[in-house]
């Protein structure tokens, strides 16, 4: 596994597609041994006794990391300089956080009407998606010309026209997705919610894919603070101010009620 990531590191591949590549093998010789154990591959047929790809540190992605978020202004901005077929693709990902590529392959055979879904397989993972079908989607199907829902012909250089427009340099169509997707966080939606909505394996990816700006950090302090202030006794709260006497503990020399520190999580 070390010299295959050394090999493809050569070859110009970025770092964080070899890891992807390494967590694919990881889940093929996982499945290869499960399929061994239900008699699904024959014994003649050898295997490494342990997992290649285990043992081999993945390089850590958090550099990798786009932080790059569309303020509302951003947001209005991109939708005045964008023709009529880009801003229909603009409000899919907005309104349907999918990869690029699941995206243009959106056609009204994905609509289940009775359900009010929008269903799928993600070319990424291999997955089935579900998503919600809210009324912006409902009027992009409604609208739709022909059987796509969405025309990417020529989508490349209208999004790079459109971005220079509204002056957004460096704004990457993927960081829609993670605008829409921090939008659901800030608005409370639940992170499993999220999690599906994005198409994510595990939260834990989802965690580190959602934008956190300062905003959410002062909420959260002030939530705490609503829900966990000094309770009132009789009216007066149960926490005095500080008495300007406090006794000296000397150094060295612990109360003998306090738990030692190792004990502190």
């Amino acid at each position: 596994m070390r010299d295959y990531r050394e090999r493809r590191s050569k070859q110009g591949v970025a770092e964080s597609t070899i890891n992807r590549e390494q967590t694919a093998i990881i889940t093929m010789f996982n499945k290869l041994a499960e399929w061994r154990r239900a008699g699904q591959i024959p014994r003649s047929i050898l295997l490494p006794d342990g997992n290649p790809g285990r043992g081999v540190k993945k390089v850590n992605e958090d550099r990798f990391i786009r932080e790059r978020l569309l303020s509302d202004e951003e947001y209005k901005n991109l939708w005045a300089c964008a023709d009529l077929r880009t801003r229909r693709i603009i409000l899919a990902e907005m309104n349907l956080p999918l990869r690029l590529e699941d995206l243009k392959q959106l056609s009204k055979k994905n609509v289940n009407y009775k359900l009010g879904r929008l269903k799928g397989v993600q070319a990424k993972t291999g997955k089935e998606y579900s998503l919600p079908i809210n009324e912006v989607i409902w009027e992009l199907i409604r609208t739709a010309s022909g059987e796509r829902l969405l025309d990417f012909t020529g989508f490349e250089g209208r999004w790079k026209r459109t971005v220079k427009r509204a002056g957004l340099k460096g704004l990457q169509f993927r960081d829609l997705r993670r605008t829409a997707a921090t939008a659901l966080h800030d608005g409370g939606e639940k992170l499993r919610t999220i999690s599906a909505m994005l198409g994510h394996g595990a939260v834990t990816t989802t965690i580190r894919y959602l934008g956190l700006k300062e905003e959410n950090l002062t909420q959260a302090g002030e939530l705490l603070a609503s829900k966990y202030s000094a309770p009132l006794e009789n009216g007066a709260k149960a926490v005095q101010s500080v008495p300007e006497s406090v006794p000296t503990i000397r150094k060295n020399q612990p109360d003998e009620n306090e738990e030692s520190d190792r004990y502190i999580d």
